[in-house]
């Protein structure tokens, strides 16, 4: 098994997915496309083609697709077996490829399933042959869909033998105030894993933690540039600290209490406000939310070191 090992860049397709799996109706993975940046051959003209046709393959499976970072990633390889070139008028650039895809773990390091398909492609330049090959690579295969329940049910299956062992690292994370990675482990529980309900108890604890850890170091800061300048240039830069405390936290209130004494003594409305929930929509699905973009702050750092394996 080889690494290819590149900076996430414009080549970093990410898809959110909500995947439709078993009898028990639907459950959430999450996938993200991924192309090397360093794929040989691979031109910018091209390039476009093969990102619109792995959103396909995501898509004709189920999955919706939004700019998200995830833990599974799909991913190609190329290899060239022939490239020609026909005399003209017009020249012609012949391309036989053969594209093997991989679904993985994108952080873990570990590949679930993959499939090899033929491609090939006839145009005036090199690029637009690839283009032509890629415009081939059908999402309704038999070898691909194959592919792709085979990777989700081996998913799922990873999830039921190890959610344990997952939330005990969450935790453990946690316990050296590793909040975020924490919460992406525990957020990427699919909802149709026997771990979800575990899972998701373990992410409200974590959660909890973080808030409450994030909250005393942004009301102390608030607090001191408060204290250092009680006019409406100090109002404001304690604003900037206090916009980061969440409700649930512990301090939340003396957050709320600082707020309405510096709109007392600046008489002037701020322009920030302590967070607060929007009543009009289901405070479980706010605080799910919350959750995810704990983990994603973490994922989108962990992109610049992103590595897929290869068999």
């Amino acid at each position: 098994m080889k690494k290819i090992i590149g900076r996430v860049s414009a080549l970093l397709v990410l898809l959110t997915s909500l995947v439709s799996y078993g009898q028990e109706g639907k459950c959430e993975i999450a996938f993200m496309s991924y192309i090397p940046e360093q794929t040989d051959g691979l031109y910018s003209g091209a390039e476009g083609q093969l990102k619109t046709k792995l959103k396909s393959i995501i898509s004709s499976s189920g999955l919706g697709s939004s700019e998200d970072y995830a833990q599974f990633a799909i991913t190609p390889e190329f290899n060239v077996l022939e490239k020609s070139i026909l005399p003209g008028p017009p020249r012609s650039f012949v391309l036989d490829i053969d594209m093997t895809l991989f679904i993985g773990d994108a952080f873990g390091q570990k590949v679930f399933a993959s499939t090899t398909v033929n491609l090939k492609g006839v145009g005036e330049s090199e690029t637009k042959a690839y283009i032509n090959a890629f415009k081939k690579l059908n999402p309704k295969n038999k070898e691909v869909a194959a592919f792709i329940e085979e990777s989700k049910k081996k998913i799922i299956a990873y999830y039921d033998g190890n959610y344990n062992t997952i939330i005990k690292k969450a935790e453990t994370l946690a316990n050296q105030k590793n909040f975020e990675e924490a919460m992406f482990l525990l957020t990427a529980i699919p909802d149709c894993s026997k771990g979800y309900d575990a899972g998701m108890k373990a992410a409200e604890r974590v959660y909890q933690l973080y808030v409450d850890h994030a909250c005393m170091e942004n009301f102390n800061k608030a607090k001191a540039a408060w204290n250092a300048q009680q006019d409406a240039y100090g109002a404001h830069e304690a604003g900037q600290y206090l916009v980061e405390i969440f409700p649930e936290s512990k301090c939340y209130s003396a957050a709320v209490a600082l707020q309405r004494e510096m709109k007392a003594q600046v008489k002037a409305d701020l322009d920030f406000e302590v967070k607060m929930y929007n009543d009009a929509v289901s405070l479980e699905q706010q605080r799910i939310e919350a959750w995810k973009a704990v983990g994603t702050a973490f994922a989108k750092r962990k992109g610049d070191t992103y590595v897929v394996l290869r068999k």
